[in-house]
């Protein structure tokens, strides 16, 4: 009951948040394709979730209460504001160097730039932030912390390709059971012997 209802205030309060955090997006007739914003939409819903999930799961780590848990998330909106901009920002360029790769223009060379720019700032915010966290903890606390923070990173990643495996699964689904190598093919790639006459 307790982690239900922080989660709804979490969300709540993420709202605003990520209203305030989504950059002007790309100038006209840049990356304007309506699956292009469809994708930059799902990977704003996606950092609001991973904010959700990480405030729920450092409440947990540090037994704090659900007035607590909700501080600490209030505390930890100004980075996710700004990693959330920075985020959205490298998307952007990354669709950008897609494009150019398949020869449709662009500044490759800006744009490359411009990702690696921002990956330099993300690695600097999230020092600030474990900064932040860290503060006011036990020493054990802060080893608590700090592993999670360490692996965090690399279980959102498995978590989003654990849900790009099941849209590809409910795709294959849709299409009858056959996956793109066609009816001979299971679901990841593997043959499957056909039913006999």
């Amino acid at each position: 009951m307790r982690r239900m209802l922080v989660t709804l205030v979490l969300c709540l309060s993420v709202a605003p948040l990520a209203a305030r955090a989504q950059p002007p997006g790309p100038p006209p007739g840049r990356f304007q394709a309506p699956n292009r914003q469809r994708a930059r939409q799902m990977r704003m819903r996606m950092l609001r979730r991973v904010h959700t999930m990480a405030v729920l799961e450092l409440g947990d780590l540090l037994d704090l209460s659900t007035d607590d848990t909700i501080r600490l998330s209030h505390k930890l909106q100004p980075f996710d504001q700004k990693r959330m901009k920075l985020q959205l920002a490298t998307f952007d360029a990354m669709q950008g160097l897609r494009r150019a790769a398949a020869g449709r223009g662009g500044d490759a060379a800006a744009l490359a730039r411009e990702i690696a720019d921002n990956r330099v700032k993300l690695a600097q915010l999230n020092r600030q932030e474990l900064d932040t966290l860290l503060q006011g903890l036990s020493a054990q606390q802060q080893a608590k912390v700090a592993l999670f923070v360490a692996r965090f990173p690399e279980r959102v990643a498995f978590i989003a390709r654990e849900a790009q495996m099941h849209r590809m699964m409910e795709r294959w689904g849709r299409m009858g059971g056959h996956g793109p190598g066609g009816p001979g093919m299971m679901r990841g790639g593997m043959m499957r012997p056909e039913p006999e006459p």
